[in-house]
């Protein structure tokens, strides 16, 4: 993996708990407790969106109809296994809350994201050349529990 990414997409509030990483199997090359909010996220708030770390999670809400894309610009890997917990906050639009890891990134105009969101679907989008490209279209999967909180 070149670079690592959270992606937060479209009235996306989600916590990233440090716990993610304990299903992983191997060494652990990088894990964030979320004690505080690493600079190296790249994560800043205005209008349209804001992150903070509570207890010990990150949390990110960002507003309808936008979308947050950022590289972790702490170290650059190669290939990884990735393990992420990931859940959204109640919200009156469940199906709009979607969230991710960008993965084999150049850099914001070139890189595949695996995308996740609260209606039980997954996917993996590749960027490239201005527009979006589905190497695996979005597609239900019984494993993902749906519904905000979860």
């Amino acid at each position: 993996m070149r670079h690592l990414f959270v992606a937060a997409s479209i009235s996306l509030c989600f916590a990233l708990p440090a716990a993610a990483a304990a299903g992983c199997q191997g060494k652990v090359l990088f894990q964030d407790k979320f004690a505080n909010l690493n600079p190296a996220w790249g994560f800043t708030s205005d209008a349209d969106y804001t992150f903070s770390v509570k207890g010990g999670a990150l949390e990110s809400k960002v507003a309808a109809n936008k979308g947050v894309r950022n590289l972790f610009g702490g170290d650059v890997y190669d290939d990884v296994e990735i393990c992420v917990t990931t859940g959204s906050l109640a919200s009156d639009k469940p199906g709009t809350q979607r969230a991710g890891i960008i993965f084999w990134a150049k850099d914001l105009t070139s890189f595949y994201m695996f995308v996740v969101d609260t209606t039980g679907e997954y996917g993996v989008l590749r960027y490239a050349g201005g527009r979006y490209l589905y190497p695996i279209p979005i597609q239900a999967n019984a494993i993902i529990k749906k519904g905000p909180g979860q």
